[in-house]
């Protein structure tokens, strides 16, 4: 269609596809001498991209008792990792060797006792159930009594901190 005159829009059309995914495959596969789309060196280009891509990899039962036996030596899971790639061993990625054990520990396992990190997760920040900087026992200013509107007690007060820059200085009121 391109040799013929059609516009991109209308290749695009014709194929299914969007102007600009058309676009990008007609420069990406052009030959370097004319700058002319050739389908030929495409098909090979894309043939030889899916052989190199990497697959998907199992955690077959094998592999599950080779990080048992590793994790048993109290290495990590990335460790574990760098080992099996030195042995030339097929192995998953360290999160899903994580996985792996948090479900054993959900089981009632015993792998969640070998990593260093000994059960400790890290946590994402942004995270809606994330307790860092929450105080306990903290009670809402609208549950208060309303004895405490009156100021009478000396234990009714208000406390407000606010905190500087990089931590240098900070401002309480009560």
């Amino acid at each position: 269609m391109k040799e013929a005159g059609h516009q991109q829009k209308q290749i695009a059309v014709a194929i299914g596809k969007t102007a600009s995914a058309t676009s990008r495959e007609l420069w990406r596969n052009r030959d370097e001498r004319n700058a002319a789309y050739r389908a030929d060196p495409a098909v090979r280009k894309i043939a030889l991209c899916k052989e190199e891509k990497p697959k998907a990899m199992r955690f077959t039962a094998a592999m599950r008792a080779y990080v048992a036996e590793l994790l048993a030596r109290e290495l990590s899971s990335e460790q574990i990792v760098g080992v099996a790639k030195g042995e030339k061993r097929p192995i998953v990625s360290p999160e899903r060797i994580y996985q792996h054990v948090w479900s054993d520990k959900k089981q009632g396992g015993s792998l969640h006792t070998h990593p260093r990190t000994r059960g400790k997760r890290c946590h994402k920040r942004g995270v809606a159930k994330d307790g860092r900087g929450i105080i306990v026992g903290r009670v809402d200013i609208d549950q208060r009594p309303a004895i405490v509107e009156k100021r009478k007690r000396f234990d009714d007060l208000e406390m407000d901190a606010i905190i500087g820059k990089y931590h240098k200085g900070a401002i309480v009121t009560m």
